[in-house]
């Protein structure tokens, strides 16, 4: 349960970390519109995305793995309790999967615009 607010967390981090509104600071800098911290690229990124992936992974799977645990320990309302739970499991797991997409591309974007500069 506690990796699966870990993940929403991280998700919902990098849905609003991956707003498309660039902006440059007086400093030369880019910036989102809503944050006050600059945008740039590391030689880590593409590592990190790595882990984000895999993490998102392990979530639902031990989701999966925790509605059938259920499952074997209490029969009333299955299969149909463990359907509702994979259901609800999968639209997360695509939305993260998006949200990291997204955060590639933009990634890529700003290393296109120069934004590497840490």
């Amino acid at each position: 349960m506690r990796l699966i607010i870990v993940l929403v967390l991280i998700a919902s981090g990098l849905i609003g970390g991956s707003i498309k509104l660039f902006m440059t600071g007086p400093d030369g800098e880019y910036h989102i519109a809503a944050a006050d911290e600059p945008l740039f690229t590391s030689k880590y990124d593409d590592r990190l995305l790595e882990l984000e992936k895999q993490a998102i992974d392990n979530g639902y799977r031990q989701k999966a793995e925790d509605l059938i645990r259920v499952w074997f320990l209490e029969e009333h309302g299955q299969p149909a309790r463990f359907l509702t739970g994979v259901r609800a499991a999968r639209k997360k797991y695509i939305d993260m999967q998006n949200a990291l997409e997204k955060r590639e591309k933009d990634l890529e974007t700003l290393r296109g615009l120069g934004a590497d500069k840490k």
